[in-house]
């Protein structure tokens, strides 16, 4: 994967264009190529001058494009539940990922008594988590099958980066986030553990909504099967919203966390975009990170538990 600096200013390079528009043409009927651009809040097609070279020629028709757009979003969407349900509940976005490497933010802090407004000593990296695939417009649908692997592959990862965090970009994810709630569990009785977790996280006035991740690993005798039976009964339980399993924390690992702005929230920079690049290449890109909270005892409403045999602690 290419470094940030250089791969912004490849992107910044399209055509003196915003880079997402000029990274989008599309051919007409007549084989001429346009693209789309949003100025001043109103949307509108623009030619592409024929004698002006250009580093990205027009391959797909625009329908062509809603197709490549449709399948990656589903691609994306079924690798990301755990994002995406953070996502629904609480997500912050609307401003440009592209135009920096660090979002700094301030935020309100309760402590019961008092309301005070701080700034937080540390900035959020936005690394750009992207995929290279190749496009065939006489096959497209081989190059739709491409597309989908190039989305699920930077689903994957921007996945397994909101609950195990990335050491290279410096991002914490849910089960390493150092302010969380930790503890080791008997895996006699899931139920009864959920309940733990649960009466933990309300020792810490966090009552919901959660979401449930726990471990996919294991094989017949893994949480993912014993889930699966107990599961129906485990979401009826008060505050729990959802509940995934996820390969990408290891076996006998549950993640507990509260979807609210003061707890958890997922920062999106750029949405899964599909752009064209040089030499018929396509690139999947997205700015989406994870960005949690604690309150001023250093609490968060993040519970963390290690299945193990034996009893409670």
């Amino acid at each position: 994967m290419k470094e940030r600096d250089e791969m912004l200013k490849e992107m910044r390079a399209a055509d003196g264009s915003e880079f997402a528009a000029a990274r989008r043409p599309w051919l007409d009927a007549k084989g001429r190529s346009w693209v789309t651009v949003q100025a001043g809040g109103v949307v509108g097609d623009v030619r592409l001058p024929s004698k002006k070279p250009s580093k990205v020629k027009a391959v797909l028709t625009k329908e062509q494009w809603y197709e490549v757009d449709r399948r990656t979003a589903r691609a994306y969407a079924l690798r990301t539940p755990v994002t995406t349900s953070i996502a629904a509940a609480c997500s912050f976005g609307g401003f440009d990922g592209m135009s920096k490497m660090m979002l700094e933010h301030e935020r309100v802090v309760d402590d019961g008594e008092n309301v005070e407004r701080v700034t937080s000593e540390t900035a959020l990296p936005l690394p750009i988590t992207h995929d290279d695939f190749d496009v065939d417009p006489l096959d497209l649908e081989k190059s739709l099958i491409n597309a989908e692997a190039s989305a699920r592959r930077v689903g994957d990862a921007v996945e397994q980066t909101v609950l195990m965090g990335s050491l290279k970009t410096g991002v914490f994810g849910l089960c390493n986030f150092p302010p969380r709630l930790k503890l080791n569990l008997s895996g006699r009785d899931l139920k009864k553990s959920v309940g733990v977790m649960l009466a933990m996280a309300g020792e810490s006035s966090c009552f919901g909504p959660f979401v449930l991740a726990y471990s996919s690993e294991g094989g017949l005798n893994g949480m993912d099967t014993r889930m699966n039976r107990e599961g129906k009964e485990i979401l009826r339980m008060e505050g729990l919203a959802a509940m995934f399993p996820t390969p990408w924390m290891p076996e006998g690992e549950m993640v507990l966390v509260q979807v609210s702005g003061d707890c958890c929230r997922i920062v999106r920079g750029l949405d899964p975009t599909v752009m064209q690049w040089e030499g018929g290449k396509f690139k999947l890109a997205t700015i989406t990170v994870p960005q949690m909270f604690a309150d001023v005892s250093g609490r968060a409403g993040i519970v963390h538990a290690t299945m193990k045999a034996g009893r409670t602690t």
